[in-house]
């Protein structure tokens, strides 16, 4: 695949799977943004065309805890994300 075949691409992570905590990947919003931008460059797709979403920002990987500290994660991944230079970045 070229940068010439597409226009852009959306790759999300939920917070089960990525998170301030690694999530079930290990990995943290900057280190889920380092994977996507290694296989692009590998595939030669530029980082411009590359939005990194963040899926389903809910407490649901804290379930769990109290529901104060459920949402106080959730809270502080979604400040995390904004916060972070991860490139082209929505919040889905």
């Amino acid at each position: 695949m070229s940068s010439k075949s597409i226009d852009f691409a959306l790759i999300e992570g939920t917070p089960n799977q990525v998170n301030q905590f690694g999530g079930y990947t290990g990995m943290s919003p900057v280190d889920f943004r380092d994977l996507i931008f290694e296989i692009a460059e590998k595939y030669r797709v530029n980082e411009e065309q590359i939005v990194l979403g963040g899926d389903h920002l809910r407490p649901f990987p804290w379930r769990n805890e109290d529901r104060e500290i459920a949402l106080a994660n959730a809270k502080t991944l979604v400040n995390h994300m904004l916060k972070q230079d991860l490139g082209n970045f929505i919040l889905i």
